[in-house]
């Protein structure tokens, strides 16, 4: 009796072993598991992004997820080596699912920090494809521009394969992504960061039973600010061989020319913006991507990133209504003494003609909403910061200081920015019936029929901008505006029910310049 409950604890204490040791190495994988969810619309995918161990291992800051957002320590034995977080979320309209990656190293480390992407996949053929640049001999270096670029044609791959340096389509019998690339930045201040190209490592494709696998690699270099994102759906998200659609993702260009971020599209800094280095990017707060692809766009990316970008403006969008750049412009520091953080007209009008596209096309409250606060903004700003035209009209000006709006400093007034605010308030008045809009939008129309005459330059072009001391001055784009003036056309034909004689006379000496100079009008 006594050899009997001997081996009966023995076995209890062998299997109470063997469920710790499962359960700990259960506990060991899933704490590494940043995400696994089931996808498409009979929910027949699943998505697994993990932390590979290597001496790594990570520690969720928090149950709750802010915005669908998770944060996390990262270890390597008992030191603490940097923060992740990871932002997820299914995409309402496409069903599509949307992942963003974080990481800020905080010791340096010869050995990356890797994540795995591992996707549920019967496929048996993978094709990637990505972005060409035309390569420069002398400098010996791509020439990273939209006019000198053309898409791949789609590669087979197979595992062990080193993907481009470079974001990538990647396209199987069932399933289909975009991944961008893992893109390290050096903080250099005033919402600006530098690319190190240098530090970026490719994505690796392992094929296993059954799955499609990505490994990512984050270098561990302190101070660094390391992001990578991805888009995971079924098969077809691009209708690759529609050559205007592929035109449109090839303009849009989320790989070297511009760079997405949480709070929208970066683009490269100007030469007369500072903190400024030829790699330097900063979050343009027009969503101008986003829109293309919301108006243009004809597939399931598009429709996948104009959402995103329609987020993002909600998220950036400041108490005030607002949205503010934030890097100093010299000009406008020297001129006007506006510095870092300020307020762009053009920009911001933009963004609130997105939301309301947005909504036209979603049916989202929340970006009317959006649109709503920013015209409300607009109709204040408007009030107190314009040059007064003989018939009281607002000729607004362009930029001020975005930390103290209450400050009256007088800048130019272009006039792409200006019918740009008109024509917003005009697509806003159609929306909410609100007189207020059409009220400010009316001055604004007042301002441009008194001034209209003055805008014609000797060369028959027109101005860029009435200047503070009364006079016009500098040089106007080839067809921004005009574009801007027919958009006006359109709605004062709608709202009113006339065609305003001085908004056509502008349209046609742009025109007429155009022709002389046998430039294209792009009706």
């Amino acid at each position: 009796m006594k050899k009997r409950w001997i081996i009966i604890c023995t076995a209890i204490s062998v299997i109470g072993l063997a469920v710790y040791f499962l359960a700990s190495k259960a506990a060991m994988i899933s704490a590494n598991r940043l995400l696994q969810v089931s996808m498409g619309e009979k929910e027949n995918m699943s998505l697994t992004i993990s932390v590979m161990k290597k001496g790594y291992k990570i520690e969720k800051l928090s149950n709750q997820a802010s915005g669908g957002e998770y944060q996390y320590e990262v270890y390597k034995g008992r030191n603490q080596v940097g923060r992740l977080t990871i932002k997820h979320f299914p995409v309402t309209s496409t069903l599509d699912y949307y992942y963003f990656i974080r990481y800020n190293p905080i010791i340096d480390e010869d050995t990356p920090l890797q994540i795995k992407v591992s996707l549920k996949s019967k496929s048996t053929e993978v094709t990637e494809r990505h972005i060409l640049y035309a390569f420069d001999q002398s400098k010996q270096q791509p020439i990273l521009t939209i006019p000198n670029s053309t898409w791949s044609e789609p590669a087979k791959i197979v595992s062990g394969y080193g993907l481009p340096k470079q974001a990538i389509f990647i396209d199987g019998q069932d399933f289909s992504m975009h991944l961008n690339m893992v893109n390290v930045y050096e903080h250099l201040g005033n919402g600006v960061r530098k690319e190190r190209f240098d530090l970026t490592t490719p994505i690796q494709y392992l094929a296993d039973k059954g799955k499609q696998e990505f490994l990512i690699s984050f270098p561990q270099v302190e101070g660094a600010e390391i992001e990578q994102w991805g888009i995971i759906g079924k098969e077809g998200m691009v209708n690759w061989g529609d050559e205007e659609q592929e035109k449109i993702l090839l303009v849009a260009n989320l790989d070297r020319v511009r760079k997405w971020t949480q709070g929208g599209v970066q683009y490269v800094t100007p030469e007369t913006y500072h903190p400024y280095d030829p790699r330097a990017f900063w979050v343009v707060p027009a969503q101008h991507v986003g829109n293309k692809l919301l108006l243009e766009g004809n597939n399931r990316f598009s429709t996948n990133f104009a959402l995103l970008s329609l987020q993002a403006a909600l998220d950036t969008q400041t108490e005030g209504g607002y949205w503010i750049s934030s890097p100093r412009s010299a000009w406008l520091y020297g001129d006007y003494g506006i510095d870092a953080g300020f307020y762009d007209t053009r920009f911001n009008t933009d963004a609130g003609l997105f939301l309301l596209y947005g909504y036209r096309e979603f049916e989202n409250e929340d970006y009317l909403q959006g649109a709503i606060k920013y015209g409300d903004f607009l109709i204040d700003y408007a009030k107190t910061h314009h040059h007064e035209t003989k018939n009281g009209g607002y000729l607004v000006y362009d930029y001020t200081h975005g930390d103290d709006m209450n400050r009256g400093t007088e800048t130019l007034t272009s006039l792409n920015h200006l019918i740009t605010e008109m024509n917003f308030l005009y697509e806003l008045y159609k929306e909410t019936n609100d007189n207020r809009y059409l009220d400010t939008a009316a001055k604004m129309r007042q301002a441009v029929k008194d001034t209209a005459p003055h805008w014609k330059k000797p060369d028959g072009d027109l101005w860029y901008a009435y200047l503070p001391d009364g006079s016009y001055g500098l040089q106007d784009y080839p067809l921004l505006t005009l574009k801007d003036l027919r958009y006006s056309q359109r709605l004062i034909k709608e709202v009113s029910g006339e065609v305003d004689e001085d908004f056509q006379y502008l349209i046609e000496v742009k025109e007429n310049y155009l022709r002389v100079k046998g430039l294209p009008l792009y009706d």
